[in-house]
Order: C-alpha cells, then structure tokens, then sequence
C-alpha cells in the first residue's frame, strides 16, 4: 500500500545515512517493509489478522479533527519498520497568553476530557478555513475569556508532543485591552478566567499545581504555557516586587519644575524630579540626591508630601513617596539629558501633558498636594 502523502507530512523525507529516521515512498519498498513489518510482530506472538492489519500503511483512521498515519521507514541503524505520526487536521494551532493591565496572566480552569482532570491553560484553539494564525489567536482568546487585545506579539512555535504528533502551534503574548463576555464553544468545559503573577505560575510549575477554592488542587503542566513564559518573561519586564520612587515637587514663586522623560519607561511623560529610593537611604537623603544629581540644585529644606501606589504600563509597580522643596540653591541645569529633554517651570493648575503616571495620580487623588 502507498503511504497517504499529505499536507502534513514533514517538510522532508530524511535520510537514515545522516542519523535520520527516512520515510519510504517507493511502493515496492513499502510493500516489502509492510512485510517485514508483518513477520516482526508475528514473531512477538499477535495473531495474523492483528499483525497484517498493524503493519499496513498509509491513513489508519481520521476524523473531523484528526488524522493518524503510519509510514514505512529506515531507521538510522538500516534496520526498516513503521512508525505512527497524528496530526491535526488544521495546519497549525493557536495559543495565546493574555497579560492583563496590571501585568498579570489570565489563564482558563479547562476540564479536560483526556486527562480527565481540570487543568490550568492558555486559551487555544485551531484556525477556521481562511483564518490567519493571529486572527485565530484573537478570535479564541475572545471567545474562551471574553479578552480582547490591544497589541499581540509572536513568540514563536512549539511542537506539543515531536514523538507523536506532526503539528505545531503558533504561540502568541496579547496585552489585553478590554473585557466583554466570553461566548465559548458548545463541547468547551470551562469554570472561568484566574489571572496570577509570574511568580505565582513559576511557584506553581514548580509544586505542579495552584490550588483554587472551588476545585482544590489544580495541575498546571501546560507546555504552551511553560514555553510562553520563558520567551515573554524578559519581554514584558514584569517586575513582581513594587519599588519605592520618591518624586521632588520643587517650588519657586507659585510654580513647580517639572521635566520631560526620555529613553526610559514613560517617555514623553512630564514628571518631577525623582528617582528610587535606595538601600539603607532616608526619604529626605534620596530626595536631595536625586534632586542634585538631575538639576543641580540643593535642596536646604525637604518636607514630606503625600504618596500615590501605580502600577505603570502594566509591567512596573511603584509606591511613590512625594517630598517638598520649597527653599534651595545652586544654578538649574539638565544634569542628565539622556533621560530628560530639560526642566521648565509650570503652574500647578496648567500642568504640561501627558503626565507621568505618578503625577497624574496625586492630581486626582490630592488636587492641591502642598
């Protein structure tokens, strides 16, 4: 029987001379293989029918979803035999991992009809007739959680099982823009969406479960999942512990000082002199360190102000603490133009826009803060 060429199949044949695993096509040469094939599991002690039917080639059985075929082979030793491969009927699947505003992931409680356990995933799925792979990530990621995405990044490929199954999926970072009501399909089993910090799924992974009220303990083995945070990881620059920022409003004659950001996170935001506070550092010390190294100016007075709790563009949480110099000297300079355009004095009440996301934060949380 000639082996059932398709789509599928690897991109090639192989060869057993380079250490490869060669797939036959010759009929004759499959038909002998079949043979040989045949008489090896008859000397394993199975029946003729069972061996016959197991050493034939070509499709052995496919569905809507599915399809199963076993191909006459070399292996690298020149020893001949048949060896299986599945593949899904889509030419590729689709993952996604959704990151949430405030740099968390979303993840499905699936039940799954395999393992028959519910287990932690990314949404999934396979593309319809004519849908691209990224349109197919987006479409799944709406329809399993109700997500959709403001930015999606490739993160590559990944091959679920390569001793079994021939397919691959396409696997995709989302940064989630608004939220509306899922609409899975009608075979899906699916409690709801969790979301999690890295390190709670880095935490999990490595127990092998996170533990949900309503389920106990839940696995968490999703290789999609596993892949996806490792190339994300450095992409996103979630940082899991907030920092501590402190924020200089400097004031001269009714006005504040205020510089534009640049080459750093926010840029083109305008913001207060500032920068984080160190180890072993009293507020008052890093508010006139900062203020002396970005401005050249000292401060002789600090008083303390009021203090906001940001989480920025959704990967760095910060607690700023806001100090208030009223009284100093020295000459204003741009200290460090590779991360601020200048400094300019502005009235409180008209304030440059856009504002660091800190400043517009103690604006509508404290109008007048000094």
């Amino acid at each position: 029987m000639i082996p059932f060429l398709l789509a599928s199949l690897i991109a090639t044949l192989g060869s057993y001379q380079n250490g490869e695993i060669e797939i036959v096509t010759d009929p004759i040469k499959v038909s002998q293989i079949e043979d040989t094939q045949e008489n090896r599991l008859l000397n394993k002690g199975f029946s003729q029918e069972d061996a016959y039917h197991w050493s034939r080639t070509g499709v052995v059985a496919e569905d809507i979803y599915w399809k199963w075929e076993r191909d006459a082979v070399i292996f690298p030793s020149g020893a001949v035999g048949t060896y299986n491969r599945l593949s899904w009927k889509t030419s590729a699947g689709v993952a996604i991992l959704p990151i949430m505003p405030d740099g968390r992931i979303a993840l499905n409680l699936n039940f799954r009809h395999a393992t028959r356990s519910w287990e932690w995933e990314l949404p999934r799925g396979g593309p319809l007739k004519a849908e691209g792979s990224r349109d197919a990530a987006k479409r799944e990621l709406q329809e399993e959680t109700g997500l959709s995405v403001k930015k999606l990044v490739s993160l590559g490929s990944m091959a679920p099982d390569t001793g079994v199954l021939s397919s691959v999926v396409d696997i995709y970072a989302g940064w989630v823009g608004s939220s509306n009501e899922a609409n899975p399909e009608f075979s899906e089993a699916i409690d709801g969406i969790y979301t999690f910090s890295i390190e709670e799924l880095e935490r999990g992974l490595q127990k092998g479960y996170i533990e949900v009220d309503s389920k106990g303990k839940v696995p968490i083995r999703d290789p999609f999942l596993t892949f996806a945070l490792f190339q994300v990881k450095s992409m996103i620059q979630i940082e899991e512990k907030p920092k501590v920022g402190v924020g200089v409003i400097v004031l001269s004659e009714g006005r504040v000082l205020m510089g534009k950001r640049k080459g750093s996170h926010s840029a083109g935001t305008w913001a207060f002199p500032g920068g984080h506070l160190e180890f072993g550092e009293s507020v008052e010390e890093c508010a006139k360190r900062e203020l002396l190294e970005e401005t050249g100016l000292q401060a002789k007075n600090v008083r303390r102000s009021l203090w906001t709790n940001d989480v920025m563009d959704g990967k760095k949480h910060y607690v700023t603490l806001f100090m208030i110099v009223d009284e100093f000297e020295g000459k204003l300079e741009t200290r460090e133009p590779s991360k601020c355009e200048g400094w300019q004095w502005h009235i409180w009440e008209d304030l440059p826009e856009p504002l660091f996301s800190s400043i517009s934060s103690l604006r509508k949380e404290n109008p007048q803060p000094f």
